[in-house]
């Protein structure tokens, strides 16, 4: 039977730097995908902001057209008869403001608050938001 060869302590020595150096070296990788990886995201989180802020001017033009439709339609609807009404109609300034705010909470659970505010000056009406 052959001997089995019984390690010295220079060799062990060698095994547990050549470990230690492979485990320097895969806590260096792991570092260097991790950044990558933050970076990544942020480029998503930005992208997202700035899909989220197209989205909403979108939506925002969207609805002053609408407003602007159903505000001139309104208006042909009631015209008063007199010049006196309606000049003084005109001086109210019939006017209907719409603003929309969202918050997105990057978060788990993802959340989404909007706010709208209406401001609506002039005459009584009745508009309609498609």
């Amino acid at each position: 039977m052959s001997k089995m060869h019984e390690p010295t302590a220079a060799e062990g020595t060698a095994v547990l730097a050549a470990i230690q150096s492979a485990e320097q070296a895969a806590n260096q990788l792991l570092e260097r995908a991790r950044a990558s990886h933050d970076q990544l995201l942020a480029r998503a989180r930005v992208a997202a902001a700035q899909w989220e802020q197209k989205e909403l001017e979108t939506a925002r033009a969207e609805a002053q057209a609408e407003l602007d439709a159903a505000l001139k339609a309104s208006t042909k609807a009631a015209r008063p008869s007199g010049s006196a009404e309606a000049s003084k109609l005109r001086a109210q300034g019939d006017r209907v403001e719409l603003d929309v705010h969202r918050l997105v909470t990057d978060e788990i659970p993802l959340t989404l608050v909007t706010q709208l505010t209406l401001k609506v000056s002039g005459h009584s009406r009745e508009v309609l938001f498609g």
